[in-house]
């Protein structure tokens, strides 16, 4: 759709589940994976087109620290609570004036987190560590770096004779 707010960017592991998925449906035309691969179609439809209801996830100490990502609940049986959650998180846009990214990073079942814990091991972060946590070794080194330039004395050398500034 040439009007859609968003950008949808699927996981690379999440692609391959999702090739997966559909290759099952196509053995069992009838079977739950079928109604699993429809309804995700459709909820990826809707996350592009931001017709989706936002359900932001929580940080919680027991788990990866997802709380710059949303959850949909997927539902394959109308009599049962949803057992599936997808996952996926809303990204700048990659350029001026392009349009946001909505990231779709994992589906699998709420049984005990593993959804989130998946997710977690997908965007390369452990359980019990907040994304500020994981951000501040790259804060520290850009601070110690920044600290350590007023610290210095002038060296006889220019910065435009510097290999890093081509001299």
């Amino acid at each position: 759709m040439a009007g859609a707010p968003y950008d949808l960017s699927l996981h690379p592991e999440f692609e391959r589940d999702l090739q997966s998925l559909a290759a099952d449906a196509g053995r069992n035309p009838t079977g739950e994976s079928r109604r699993l691969l429809m309804v995700t179609l459709n909820a990826l439809e809707a996350i592009r087109d931001g017709t989706i209801p936002e359900r932001r996830l929580d940080q919680m100490s027991t788990y990866p620290d997802l709380s710059d990502c949303n959850k949909v609940y997927i539902q394959t049986d109308p009599n049962d609570r949803p057992k599936y959650r997808l996952v996926w998180r809303e990204l700048p846009a990659g350029e001026p004036g392009g349009r946001p990214v909505r990231q779709v990073i994992q589906l699998g079942t709420r049984e005990l987190g593993s959804v989130y814990h998946l997710a977690g091991q997908r965007l390369g972060r452990p359980a019990g560590v907040s994304l500020e946590e994981l951000l501040e070794p790259e804060r520290t080194d850009i601070a110690a770096k920044v600290s350590s330039l007023s610290d210095r004395q002038p060296s006889g050398r220019s910065k435009k004779d510097s290999p890093e500034f081509g001299g």
